[in-house]
C-alpha cells in the first residue's frame, strides 16, 4: 500500500545551515534518532548517499538512501531502498533569514509489514514530525552558538 505525509516548518535559520543539516550524513541521527547511519560515500549528483539501520520498536530494518535530486539550497530528493521504501523530497525557500522548510514522504508499505497497519502510519506520522521539531531545534541552536 502507498503513504503519503506531508510537514512543513519556519525554522529561524538561514537557508544555508538549514540545508546543510538536512544532507550531512553526520547530523542524520540527530535529526531522526531512529536512524543509524552504517556507511556513506558522496553521491555524484551532490550530498551523500547513505547505507542505514532504521529501528522501529524491537523491527530493524537496513536500507540505503540514494540522491536523485541535489539543488544546493533549495531542495534535496532521496529515494530509499530496503526495509519500507520511499521517496523524500525537501524544500527550502528563504524568507527574511529565516527558512520555510517542507518535506513530502511517498512509502510504500511491504507486505510483511503490512499487519502492523494504521500502527505503522501513525508512528511515521509521528517520526515525520519529530524529524521536522528536531531540525529545527538543531538549527535554531547553531544560529544562537555563533552569536
Amino acid at each position: 500500500m502507498s503513504y503519503q505525509l506531508r510537514q512543513q516548518s519556519v525554522i529561524y535559520a538561514p537557508i544555508d545551515l538549514v540545508f546543510e543539516l538536512v544532507s550531512d550524513p553526520a547530523r542524520l541521527h540527530e535529526i531522526n534518532p531512529d536512524i543509524t547511519v552504517t556507511s556513506h560515500q558522496p553521491s555524484p549528483l551532490g550530498g551523500h548517499d547513505t547505507e542505514w539501520e532504521y529501528s522501529f520498536g524491537a523491527i530493524k530494518l537496513t536500507g540505503r538512501s540514494q540522491v536523485v535530486a541535489y539543488n544546493a539550497p533549495h531542495q534535496l530528493v532521496i529515494d530509499t531502498h530496503g526495509g519500507i521504501p520511499s521517496h523524500w523530497v525537501w524544500q527550502f525557500e528563504a524568507h527574511n533569514g529565516d527558512t520555510q522548510v517542507s518535506v513530502a514522504l511517498d512509502y510504500e508499505v511491504p507486505g510483511p509489514l503490512q499487519f502492523m497497519g494504521a500502527l505503522l502510519v501513525k508512528r511515521n506520522q509521528q517520526a515525520v514530525e519529530a524529524q521536522m521539531s528536531n531540525l529545527k531545534r538543531l538549527a535554531e541552536t547553531c544560529i544562537l552558538e555563533t552569536d
